[in-house]
């Protein structure tokens, strides 16, 4: 005869029961809600890690694109009315320069 129970089947994970000695097994309580899973100091420390990788992306991004336009790209502004009347007075222009 076996006196611990079948893991389940569906969606849930087996927890083995804990076996103190001389004692009968004891299974742990399962959480009441999703408040007692994830505590406030484990969502705090979520978000900051969101916030961190946020901010390393958005760095590197800003550092490709200086990068890009110091060494692959120049801008220039069109002074007069020599290239109407596609580009105008005034517009900048990215040149590819690579």
């Amino acid at each position: 005869m076996n006196q611990y129970p079948q893991p389940p089947t569906t969606g849930q994970f087996y927890r083995p029961p804990v076996v103190p000695s001389g004692g009968q097994p004891w299974y742990p309580q399962q959480p009441a809600s999703q408040k007692e899973q994830f505590p406030q100091e484990e969502k705090s420390s979520i978000l900051s890690k969101i916030i961190t990788i946020a901010l390393e992306a958005i760095i590197v991004a800003l550092v490709l694109f200086y990068l890009a336009k110091l060494f692959v790209f120049q801008q220039f502004a069109v002074i007069g009315r020599s290239m109407l009347p596609t580009i105008h007075d005034g517009e900048v222009l990215l040149v590819f320069t690579a």
